[in-house]
């Protein structure tokens, strides 16, 4: 028989039922407009975090540190080679620095609704990990589209007859 049985563990069930309220969302219009690989990886770490510290600022659930940890979220520099797989690379931190952190978050600071400055952490004399200090730009909602859609402002003028 060409037939081939998936069968998911009841622990995974939730996740997979609740993917809205189980998963990190991002902003695709926003994740396009990236180009290096490093500051995809960075976003999606950097986003991650601050969702989480939207989520608890205001459903609580966690101490004041705890939600500050969110907002300014710190990695080791080793864990930061890891999850952009530079293991191997731009061994000397000056080169680390510049293609791993700063064009990456140059191009993060001009794309996305993002504004994240980075400190270093140093262990005696070398760089042991770096904080992140992330703040979302305020922005207008662009509502523009819905002026020339026929459908929408038929739908407003209804709604605006039966009020």
């Amino acid at each position: 028989n060409d037939e081939v049985t998936i069968q998911f563990s009841e622990h995974i069930m939730p996740y997979l039922i609740n993917l809205k309220a189980e998963f990190t969302q991002y902003k695709i219009s926003e994740l396009q407009k990236l180009n290096s690989k490093y500051s995809i990886i960075l976003y999606r770490w950097l986003s991650m975090n601050y969702n989480q510290y939207e989520h608890y600022s205001v459903k609580g659930g966690r101490r004041a540190e705890q939600v500050e940890a969110y907002r300014n979220p710190s990695i080791t520099v080793k864990e930061l080679r890891e999850i952009t797989d530079t293991i191997n690379e731009y061994k000397a931190m000056t080169n680390f620095t510049r293609k791993i952190l700063k064009e990456p978050l140059e191009e993060i600071n001009a794309h996305t609704s993002f504004n994240v400055t980075y400190e270093k952490k140093k262990a005696g004399r070398s760089i042991d990990s770096i904080v992140f200090h992330i703040e979302k730009k305020r922005m207008a909602d662009d509502n523009s589209y819905k002026l020339d859609d026929r459908a929408y402002q038929e739908d407003k003028a209804r709604k605006a007859e039966t009020e």
